[in-house]
């Protein structure tokens, strides 16, 4: 799983990352389902594993990141 080898726990120790991972959920999101909005809490990170997601702000369908490689982290 590219859990491990997302960017934001690079270079972090292994019994850490074992311990965030025992907390995390497998998710699947349907196309063009909203994760999430801006002014939302910031009570989740996702680790990207398959497919694209595309960030918005402003205009509807004015995409300003794109996150589409696995282990990629947003949220």
């Amino acid at each position: 799983m590219y859990f491990k080898q997302a960017d934001i726990f690079w270079d972090m120790p292994k019994t850490f990352v074992n311990e965030v991972y025992k907390q995390t959920e497998k998710v699947s999101f349907e196309k063009d389902e909203c994760l999430f909005q801006a002014g939302d809490p910031a009570d989740h990170c996702f680790i990207h594993l398959k497919g694209q997601i595309k960030l918005s702000l402003g205009e509807p369908g004015q995409t300003v990141y794109l996150v589409s490689h696995a282990g990629e982290a947003f949220g």
